[in-house]
């Protein structure tokens, strides 16, 4: 059972980003907090946090306030694990700064602009990298959008607002029909949506290298890993990847954090095109990203660093050298998205048994943080179990219809 220690960070903790950032500081003999927003958040369910606060799923800029207010001590440094987290430190950093936090974040104007697409185009656009062509607004004739991208392209919500308006994280657009039915069925609101030309492959073109920067947008360490599968198929997040030493997508990170004057923790992802022999820029998310608990399996702990820099503590001699080889697995999520994709039963377990000597970060299991998991399998086999019924009521409806 973790003592009430006094904390010297609090996580505003998300889904599987929430979890890897407490156990990574829980590992790094870091006293922390966590607040968690719903009954099912897994990090509620963690041993490490020294205390557990919980909120309403959508709580108020108050209501955070409120309970951040109970942990609140001077140099308290105070970590977001989504975009909307991130959107609420920067928005209330004068606060919270008043209130004794070291708010770990990219300044506000900053923080607003990569947290939308539109205008983190426009601003990475100035900086010296490959960027795919890009439509910060969609237009509403498919003719137009064609002739600045051309065919494929990828269309993604401009921010975590306007997420919901599509059922996946993105649209892949591949033929002129499919362009005009998604432009008619959001005539309304097209400045939701970003477009860009689509740097085809298969999920191994997609690097991802999560970073640390220090001012002056210094690269302090990174740690750099190859997408093997992704949750939604292929361009969803990521459920399967290998840990790789990628000395270009670093260097290309060092540009951005120096063009940008990025502090903090960032997530940025690239993809290697094969026929223009580069890797374009695809996106910076501003926070730590969501396989952080990898990183730190790998020999490069991102959010305890994090913690380290924001509280003024003096930063490693030499950098961290990252160890490659170890592989990070969300199963249940990768397991049910190749599925879904068409992938035999066999042939995936295969590939896991092929790795399975390998040193592993898995999204939710761990041999001394068992709970978290075996409250996700728990909600994942009911929900499972649900879909079942559902679905066999629905045909037996069908067929006393029929008959």
């Amino acid at each position: 059972m973790a003592t009430r220690s006094p904390v010297q960070a609090v996580v505003l903790a998300h889904g599987v980003n929430g979890l890897g950032a407490i156990r990574s500081l829980g590992e790094a003999g870091i006293p922390h907090a966590v607040v968690c927003a719903g009954t099912g958040n897994p990090a509620r369910f963690s041993r490490y946090p020294s205390r557990t606060l919980r909120v309403g799923i959508g709580a108020t800029d108050r209501e955070l306030l409120e309970t951040l207010s109970t942990v609140a001590r001077q140099n308290v440094a105070l970590l977001g694990t989504s975009d909307a987290h991130i959107d609420f430190l920067s928005r209330q950093r004068e606060a919270l700064v008043a209130a004794g936090f070291a708010v770990v974040c990219p300044p506000r104007d900053l923080s607003a602009k990569l947290n939308d697409k539109a205008t983190e185009l426009a601003l990475v656009r100035k900086v010296a990298i490959d960027i795919p062509k890009s439509l910060t607004a969609l237009m509403p004739a498919a003719g137009a959008v064609i002739a600045r991208l051309g065919l494929p392209i990828i269309i993604k919500p401009r921010s975590y607002r306007s997420a919901s308006l599509i059922a996946s994280p993105n649209v892949i657009v591949r033929d002129r029909a499919t362009l005009e039915a998604f432009l008619a069925r959001h005539a309304d609101h097209l400045d939701a949506f970003v477009a860009q030309e689509l740097i085809d492959g298969d999920d191994k073109v997609s690097w991802v290298c999560n970073c640390l920067f220090g001012e002056g947008g210094a690269l302090l360490q990174a740690f750099s890993f190859q997408r093997w599968h992704t949750s939604p198929p292929h361009f969803g997040g990521t459920s399967f990847a290998v840990g790789r030493e990628n000395p270009v997508i670093k260097q290309l990170c060092a540009t951005v954090g120096h063009a940008l004057g990025y502090t903090g923790p960032a997530m940025i992802e690239f993809r290697f095109s094969a026929t223009a022999d580069r890797y374009y820029y695809i996106e910076t998310n501003p926070r730590l990203g969501m396989c952080n608990i990898f990183d730190t399996r790998s020999g490069v702990n991102n959010v305890a660093m994090a913690v380290r820099m924001a509280r003024g503590e003096p930063k490693p001699a030499a950098a961290v050298a990252q160890r490659d080889g170890v592989y990070y697995l969300n199963f249940l999520a990768d397991l049910e998205s190749r599925l879904s994709d068409g992938e035999r039963l066999p042939a995936i377990l295969w590939s896991y048994a092929r790795m399975a000597g390998a040193r592993h970060a898995w999204a939710f299991f761990s041999w001394r943080d068992p709970y978290p998991w075996v409250r996700v399998v728990i909600s994942q086999v009911a929900y499972a179990l649900r879909r079942i019924v559902y679905r066999a009521l629905r045909a037996r409806r069908r067929r006393g219809a029929a008959s």
